[in-house]
């Protein structure tokens, strides 16, 4: 009641009835809740009361698969992570939104989240775009970290580190990742890796294998939903009737399983020096 009694002070009604109030401060709380961003969205033991969806990944290989392919354990792990891109607009939302909450331990009001409006934070964090989505997408940073410009692709042969942050016609971006993904997952086990940032280099990785195998580095032909004008690479988890199934990153910019036809594969890589090829007992050629 004595909440009813402030609501009513505030709209001018102290005479309004109680079941008026009640449903007065049903909406309101629900108009609070549906103007605050998905982040800020209540949750259960720490977990989205959202519906949760179906996983979308292949059959879990064989211990052998695993065996001779243990940088497919540190891409799974980067996949439990949950690691996604996220844009400067965003963070810096969700920065004045923290800052607010900080402010007033119950939450910001209606009033207060209509200040961020998403239009004026796009505005706002184009001036720190870079640091905003550098200080946001740490993982991702640490994967480009590992590679390099291509030598082969300048006129003077010449290789260079990458800006992490790029500026697109929608706003910023990470650079294009998905070879740094690969690359850094090598890294973690020693293994061969090529170092270099464009996914159509991967071709020439390592041996070329005429069949697929578990942890396989697969080079894909450029399309829409690979957001890549020179392909994309990844690793290969297994083969559902003429679809592959690649667990790379930057795939719908985040990291993920995803299925492509295989008719887009340009070409599967193995490591050249992680021993005996896995492959060469079941009858795999090699190209």
């Amino acid at each position: 009641m004595r909440r009813q009694r402030v609501l009513a002070s505030r709209v001018g009604s102290a005479c309004c009835s109680p079941g008026v109030l009640v449903r007065l401060t049903t909406h309101l709380e629900e108009a609070v809740v549906h103007s605050v961003p998905k982040f800020c969205q209540p949750r259960v033991g720490g977990r989205s009361m959202a519906k949760p969806k179906h996983k979308l990944e292949p059959p879990a290989p064989t211990d052998a698969e695993s065996l001779v392919a243990p940088w497919m354990e540190i891409a799974l792990g980067e996949l439990g992570k949950g690691i996604g891109e996220k844009d400067a607009a965003t963070e810096y939302q969700r920065t004045v939104y923290r800052a607010l909450s900080a402010n007033n331990p119950k939450g910001p009001t209606l009033i207060d989240w209509n200040r961020v409006d998403l239009e004026w934070s796009k505005s706002a964090a184009s001036a720190v775009g870079p640091t905003l989505m550098d200080s946001a997408n740490r993982d991702i940073k640490k994967y480009l970290s590992t590679v390099r410009t291509d030598p082969s692709l300048d006129k003077k042969h010449r290789s260079f580190t990458l800006d992490t942050v790029r500026h697109t016609d929608t706003g910023w971006r990470m650079t294009a990742w998905c070879a740094a993904f690969v690359n850094w997952c090598l890294m973690q086990v020693d293994a061969n890796h090529l170092g270099y940032a464009t996914a159509a280099s991967w071709m020439r990785f390592g041996r070329a294998i005429a069949h697929p195998i578990y942890g396989c580095v697969v080079v894909v032909a450029p399309s829409s939903d690979t957001g890549s004008t020179t392909g994309h690479v990844a690793f290969y988890g297994g083969m559902t009737g003429n679809n592959v199934w690649l667990l790379g990153g930057n795939q719908g910019r985040k990291v993920c399983w995803m299925r492509k036809d295989k008719s887009s594969v340009r070409g599967y890589r193995w490591p050249q020096i992680m021993g005996d090829f896995p492959g060469r007992a079941a009858g795999t050629a090699v190209v």
